[in-house]
């Protein structure tokens, strides 16, 4: 038998985390953030910061179930969520002014999930 889903025991006990903040608080959110880190990371998002710019406004919280890439810019201030980034999306993220933690940090912050953009 194959075995399935992340490798990682970080990315598991982070879907775990997650999916017993969803079900705690009710919130979708966090329990469908869970399942797409429970997938294979082949089949994960990969987000460019043109993209998020494109899809939010002023404001906005997006979540990243997957990795945020550096190409393109950010026009307006967010506050972004990401399992992972490369260095130069972070360095434009904070150039921008806008806010990035990771999926645990907004959990913590957000447990109900509510005013947020799941990017896929």
């Amino acid at each position: 038998m194959v075995k399935k889903g992340p490798e990682n025991i970080q990315t598991r006990k982070l879907a775990a985390n997650l999916e017993a903040t969803g079900r705690k608080n009710k919130s979708g959110l966090w329990e469908r953030v869970a399942s797409i880190l429970n997938k294979p990371s082949r089949s994960r998002c990969e987000v460019n910061l043109d993209r998020l710019d494109k899809i939010t406004k002023e404001g906005d919280t997006a979540v990243v179930a997957g990795k945020i890439l550096g190409n393109g810019a950010l026009t307006h201030k967010l506050t972004i969520a990401y399992w992972k980034a490369s260095a130069s999306a972070l360095e434009k993220i904070k150039a921008s002014g806008s806010k990035a933690m990771t999926l645990a940090e907004m959990a913590e912050k957000n447990p109900k999930g509510s005013k947020t953009i799941l990017v896929k």
